[in-house]
């Protein structure tokens, strides 16, 4: 009787599976995805992975395009499957690039259509083309970089500590910011230079639109604040008009944000290490040490106060200071961080071979 049971198992086990499965090799990859917006069509392109058959490595890939037009997002992604031999598969969807239209004219669509598709998984990078259509973006592949999506995710994931204007966010947290309103989004903008991609400036939006972009100083002056583990390079002259320089990597950030009804002040509680000292200071001086205090200190407080004031401008609270005005005083106020004054406060730890010294400075 046991050994009857025992055949049943065995039987069902090797002639049973889930029904929803679907061999891979009827599947295609899709890599990447960019969208467009032209003459009151979406244009949407795929990157779709196959095996390139001269080469020996069975994991070895090459990128194909396929684009597609439709008056909405969802007719374009159908339209594409017109051309597709097989289902489309975007398990592996590593990138999704969209032009400055979509950026500034339709991100609701955007959003809702991937929020909506169950068949995406929202651990996507998104990035905006400049100065270039997200076509052409895919159909820049080489010999060596046969597939652009995995060039562009690997330039976003090797400069996101070095490089702040990655900042290479998933969608879902991008979609997360947007859709709550806690604070404005950036994405990282990528373009074409001699044949080369090249990641450009951090743009910053104002609600749903660009408002302006940060370069990589600036970029690297958020990565302090936004306590997202910087490996900030700062540098100050030896001396005025000299060229050497006394070099820092700020590697640990821990911002506070102090809210009042009149003004806000944040707090950089920045650790670092001397990467270069071509002024060949002697570090163990205490007059030395007040030097390179005063100097860093007043660098970074500069930069950190000229980002805000620019940020006040352009209108664009990424640091959701509006928001944490609310969470504190249940009152909504959208021209809070706009309007108000601020402080910046530094405090500047730097470690050098056992050395460690603080600085701290007030200004407004």
């Amino acid at each position: 009787m046991k050994i009857k049971k025992l055949i049943i198992i065995f039987v069902i086990l090797i002639t049973t599976g889930c029904f929803n499965y679907v061999e891979i090799n009827n599947l295609v990859i899709v890599s990447g995805i960019g969208i467009d917006y032209k003459d009151n069509k979406y244009v949407v392109t795929f990157e779709n992975l196959y095996q390139n058959k001269e080469s020996s490595d069975s994991n070895f890939a090459t990128g194909i395009t396929k684009t597609a037009t439709g008056d909405t997002i969802a007719n374009a992604f159908d339209n594409i499957t017109l051309s597709l031999e097989k289902n489309p598969y975007y398990a592996h969807l590593k990138v999704v690039i969209i032009s400055s239209e979509i950026a500034n004219n339709h991100l609701d669509e955007l959003f809702d259509f991937f929020l909506r598709n169950n068949d995406i998984r929202n651990i996507f990078s998104l990035v905006i083309s400049k100065d270039i259509t997200p076509q052409e973006i895919f159909n820049s592949s080489s010999k060596y970089y046969p597939v652009v999506s995995e060039r562009i995710k690997n330039l976003l994931e090797n400069n996101i500590y070095s490089n702040y204007i990655s900042k290479n966010k998933y969608f879902k947290n991008i979609a997360s910011n947007y859709l709550s309103g806690e604070k404005n989004i950036t994405l990282s903008s990528i373009y074409k230079k001699d044949d080369e991609l090249i990641l450009g400036n951090l743009f910053v939006f104002d609600k749903k639109k660009v408002v302006g972009s940060l370069n990589q100083e600036q970029a690297l002056i958020l990565s302090i604040i936004d306590n997202n583990k910087p490996s900030s390079i700062i540098k100050v002259p030896c001396k005025i008009d000299s060229d050497k320089k006394l070099v820092i990597r700020i590697y640990e950030s821990k911002t506070k944000f102090s809210i009042k009804k009149n003004e806000y002040k944040i707090t950089n509680n920045l650790s670092a290490e001397i990467i270069e000292n071509s002024c060949n200071i002697n570090l163990e001086n205490k007059e030395s040490q007040k030097h390179i205090t005063d100097n860093f200190e007043k660098e970074i407080s500069n930069q950190t106060i000229d980002l805000i004031n620019y940020l006040k401008i352009i209108n664009s609270d990424i640091l959701g200071i509006n928001n944490k005005y609310f969470v504190k005083y249940r009152s909504k106020n959208s021209n809070y961080f706009k309007d108000k004054n601020f402080k910046v406060d530094t405090i500047l730890n730097i470690n050098k071979k056992g050395l460690i010294f603080e600085v701290k400075n007030d200004n407004e």
